[in-house]
């Protein structure tokens, strides 16, 4: 099969990540990864369940799984400052759509495609008192109203985002009802464990009551790594061993990028894409990458993908591609490729923006590479939100394809 123009549209999260633990493959009860739960029904009521991770699916297995498990044993890293979904019910089972002709043309213009109310204060410009107010308003609000409806310092200044992450683990503490002050400590520690929202704050509504229960366990692996999986247990470094029926491996994904290594691109004289991107990830306008013309990714690498609602930039990114591609037509063309200098401009700009936030201050997250060993820790998406970004894409077109070499 041959086309002039290839556009891949991977997703950011599509290579699943498996640790490389010893002894993995000889456990020989339910084991597998979330993202390839089994087909066939799953019954896990009365049996004994470890889940390896914490992060969105993890929390999520963990309320469900909690209540009909003989035992869980939860295997954390690190903890998840998970925020309250608030989930709602409507009146007759429909989603309400009758705003949404309003509501689509405002989230393209809002930071990250939320359409919370701005806060512009810095979180030291109120009184004690009032940034408390603040905070239970957001609080009550729940969903991603704590992170993207805080103060305007929330995400650059560290002093602004302890004072909510001092909020965040006093809420959380009010709701483990358990004589276990380690255990306490481990989910919600008196000292932030990482900037509040580097990694990616999942939501929850009844997690933390999970661990009141007398089924469940956690363990702190930075504290006691697991050493070796047998048959039917894994054993910890301290020597404790947890018996086991099943094992879900709720690791995540070698995010934004490792879809793109999944595919073996050759652009201009042979050159592989992954090769190229082993040093650190080049694009421009994070859908294009120099040497391989007419290549168009979407919801890729140095674009706002893991910064804002995915519908919103594959919009805007489907909008801009398809304006391109008329172009083109228009004009005869049949080529396009973007210039290196316009590359090397777009990854500073990138990481210029993520620099400036205190996700620099958190090198374990996915956002950043962190969670894959030997990934090159970078400024992975776009930190300067959808209108500094849809600003780039307009300039682009109104200067006659800035940045771009075509024929």
């Amino acid at each position: 099969m041959s086309a002039r123009f290839l556009l891949p549209a991977m997703g950011f999260a599509a290579k699943t990540y498996i640790p490389d633990l010893n002894g993995l493959d000889s456990f020989d009860g339910s084991l597998f990864h979330t993202a390839h739960w089994p087909h066939e029904p799953l019954d896990l009521s009365g049996k004994r369940v470890g889940i390896i991770g914490t992060g969105a699916t993890g929390v999520q297995l963990v309320q469900e799984i909690g209540p009909v498990a003989e035992k869980l044993v939860v295997f954390q890293r690190s903890p998840n400052c998970t925020m309250p979904m608030r989930q709602k019910l409507s009146v007759d089972g429909e989603p309400d759509k009758s705003g949404y002709e309003d509501l689509f043309p405002r989230m393209k213009k809002s930071r990250a495609g939320f359409t919370y109310p701005v806060v512009t204060r810095k979180a030291m410009d109120d009184t004690p008192e009032q940034q408390q107010l603040l905070f239970e308003s957001l609080w009550e609000e729940g969903g991603f109203a704590p992170t993207h409806g805080n103060y305007s310092d929330f995400m650059t200044n560290l002093e602004a985002n302890h004072l909510f992450y001092n909020f965040w683990r006093d809420k959380v503490r009010q709701r483990l009802h358990v004589d276990d002050p380690e255990l306490i400590e481990n989910l919600a520690p008196r000292n932030p464990p990482y900037p509040f929202s580097t990694k990616r704050p999942s939501l929850e509504q009844n997690y933390y009551e999970i661990f009141n229960r007398n089924n469940v366990s956690l363990v702190a692996l930075k504290k006691n790594p697991i050493d070796q999986i047998l048959t039917n247990e894994v054993r910890m470094e301290d020597g404790t061993v947890h018996e086991l029926d099943a094992l879900i491996l709720a690791t995540g994904f070698d995010a934004i990028t490792g879809s793109f290594s999944r595919v073996n691109f050759r652009g201009l004289k042979g050159r592989s894409l992954n090769e190229m991107w082993k040093t650190g990830t080049r694009t421009y306008l994070g859908m294009t990458t120099s040497g391989f013309p007419n290549l168009f990714f979407l919801y890729g690498p140095q674009s706002p993908t893991a910064t804002a609602i995915g519908p919103v930039i594959s919009e805007i990114q489907s909008d801009w591609i398809i304006e391109t591609l008329v172009r083109l037509r228009d004009r005869g063309l049949s080529r396009i490729d973007p210039q290196p200098a316009a590359e090397q401009k777009w990854g500073r700009l990138t990481a210029d923006f993520c620099n400036a936030t205190l996700l620099s201050h958190n090198k374990t997250t996915w956002y950043m590479g962190g969670n894959i060993p030997g990934k090159q820790r970078e400024a992975l998406s776009f930190m300067g939100g959808i209108p500094e970004y849809q600003n780039a894409l307009n300039n682009c077109h109104s200067n006659d394809l800035l940045g771009f070499n075509f024929c």
